[in-house]
């Protein structure tokens, strides 16, 4: 499970794996338009994407494992309250397209959905261990008529759902947004572009996409869920985490000849994990990139064609220290702490081990008592100090502190936004 965290904790390597969590995870862009306000169309996979039993929250349009940036739902607990007239103690989760979890919990005294830990140590059922405050994410229930949840991001963008949990908007804070129509088979945006999913009746996944111009491009699956004898079912119909994503074919020159479409393949070949991602292959036919799990499902390697460019991981949990080895054998070495709530992983040191090229290198991170990075020493020991406000965001930074060169420079925030209203620069008037 990927709990979201403002901490610097979800540091990747290789091709690319996370190394706190040894999860492999991949973005791919299908499509995009041009401009400052992109209509796109993207897949992120995690290989460890147990969100929650519940499968009408964990079901997405790309199969087990793959999200798509329009897969993202609500769950409510108990869900038979009302959103109407809550009770101190009911919690929402949000399942966000990267794969990320954010949980809130209502709390009665300031009428308010706060974010919540999520308990990790059971994927089948969320729990919500206590409030959490490294997390500035915001949740608000709209009662009017407009009957809609949203939550915003640290990043400005908020997304709009209904009150069964389905997502029905996201929207930018200049103004621009994309609308799900058609019950979740379309999206239009508002510079009147399009996308248009077509999907398979029995799957309920997502078989071809069609873009602004009529280009399609074409999904296939694997069937990836046993029967009770151990056999892989060859047509499972719907059933949740049945399938997962085998191919995608992107349009040509010929568009009516579909055999020659430029393909993408995508290999799991793990018996154990059946939904971890073991290697692609491009559309050249070429196997271009393999990985290999440990017996607890976490990548210990990661390659190119051939064995280039092999990055390996290892892992010590006793001690929360991983040690990544890049491809010319320098180590670099990632020591953790358990943050608020026992369950997100926290990055205080990166130490990059002396090699006959490379000298030794260390960086520190702190935190303050609201779960924020306050402070981080260079390898070179500069040391530069955060004083954060409750949202995270920056009042104050010092670089060079305890030097005669420290500098300072000061910060007042949007109100609600995540965005600078002023800077003032060491020695210089506002900005």
């Amino acid at each position: 499970m990927a709990q979201t965290s403002s901490c610097p904790s979800n540091t990747s390597r290789g091709n690319p794996v996370e190394v706190a969590t040894g999860q492999k995870v991949e973005t791919v862009t299908d499509f995009s338009t041009e401009g400052p306000r992109p209509l796109q169309f993207i897949r992120y996979y995690r290989s460890n994407d147990n969100v929650t039993g519940n499968t009408d929250i964990s079901k997405t349009m790309l199969g087990r494992a793959w999200r798509s940036n329009f897969d993202t739902k609500l769950g409510l607990e108990p869900s038979s309250s009302t959103l109407t007239n809550p009770f101190d103690g009911k919690t929402i989760h949000a399942v966000f397209p990267e794969g990320q979890v954010m949980a809130f919990i209502y709390n009665a005294a300031t009428q308010q959905y706060l974010p919540a830990y999520v308990d990790a140590s059971s994927p089948d059922v969320f729990r919500w261990l206590r409030g959490r405050t490294d997390a500035n994410y915001v949740l608000n229930v709209d009662n009017s008529a407009q009957q809609e949840i949203t939550i915003r991001k640290p990043d400005n963008v908020v997304y709009a759902y209904t009150f069964a949990g389905a997502l029905k908007e996201i929207r930018w804070p200049d103004g621009y947004k994309q609308t799900i129509g058609g019950g979740g088979h379309s999206v239009q945006d508002s510079l009147g572009r399009y996308l248009d999913f077509g999907g398979n009746s029995s799957t309920g996944y997502l078989e071809t996409l069609t873009v602004p111009g009529g280009q399609v491009i074409r999904y296939s699956y694997l069937p990836r869920i046993r029967d009770l004898n151990g056999v892989i079912i060859p047509n499972p119909g719907y059933i949740h985490d049945a399938l997962v994503l085998e191919k995608v074919s992107y349009p040509d020159a010929t568009p009516a000849v579909l055999t020659d479409n430029p393909t993408v393949t995508y290999h799991y070949e793990n018996a154990e994990f059946m939904y971890a991602l073991t290697g692609i292959t491009d559309e050249r036919n070429v196997r271009f990139a393999t990985w290999v799990y440990d017996a607890q499902g976490r990548a210990i390697s990661s390659s190119h064609a051939g064995g280039t460019e092999t990055t390996t991981f290892a892992y010590d949990d006793v001690n929360n220290i991983r040690t990544v080895t890049n491809a010319l054998g320098r180590q670099t070495v990632y020591k953790f702490a358990f943050g608020q709530g026992g369950s997100v992983r926290r990055l205080t040191e990166v130490d990059g081990i002396a090699t006959a090229n490379c000298a030794a290198s260390d960086t520190t991170y702190a935190y303050d008592a609201n779960g924020f990075v306050n402070q981080k020493t260079d390898a070179e020991g500069r040391i530069t100090q955060y004083v954060n406000n409750t949202r995270g965001l920056p009042t104050s930074m010092t670089e060079g502190l305890g030097t005669p060169e420290a500098r300072t420079t000061a910060y007042t925030w949007h109100a609600t936004l995540s965005l600078p209203a002023q800077i003032w620069r060491h020695g210089s008037h506002p900005q």
